[in-house]
């Protein structure tokens, strides 16, 4: 098991490596197709507007982007939550059974912060919406 433990997390840290070199070289072939005019004006937006920095979004965007680092991090939080509430079961429940409510617990907390993430995104989309 250990064994198998060891390769997954070669696996996974081999394939983050992968994908981050594959976005840094995406974003090299791009610059140099824009810097030698390979590309016509109207077609440079869509290679642009993707590498733009996170700093300079329209409103609409960065609201977006807001909303969603709301609901991840709502999500991270209730995981975080159920793990300690898993954790806090060991002294009480067998080891299986605390794992098995300590995963239970996170995905219920999880659920539950999707559900406050909807209110909230609810109430925001009624807010910014323009009124005829």
């Amino acid at each position: 098991m250990r064994q198998l433990e060891s390769i997954f997390t070669t696996l996974i840290m081999l394939s983050g490596i992968v994908y981050i070199i594959k976005y840094f070289l995406d974003y090299l072939l791009k610059r140099k197709l824009i810097n030698q005019n390979l590309i016509d004006s109207d077609k440079v937006k869509l290679f642009i507007e993707p590498m733009k920095s996170p700093l300079n979004l329209t409103p609409k965007l960065s609201s977006l982007t807001r909303l969603s680092s709301l609901k991840w991090g709502l999500v991270l939080i209730a995981l975080g939550g159920g793990m300690y509430f898993g954790v806090s079961l060991k002294d009480r429940y067998p080891d299986e059974t605390a794992a098995a409510l300590g995963f239970s617990a996170m995905l219920g907390f999880a659920g539950i912060a999707l559900i406050v993430y909807y209110l909230i995104a609810s109430i925001v989309e009624r807010r910014n919406k323009p009124t005829e």
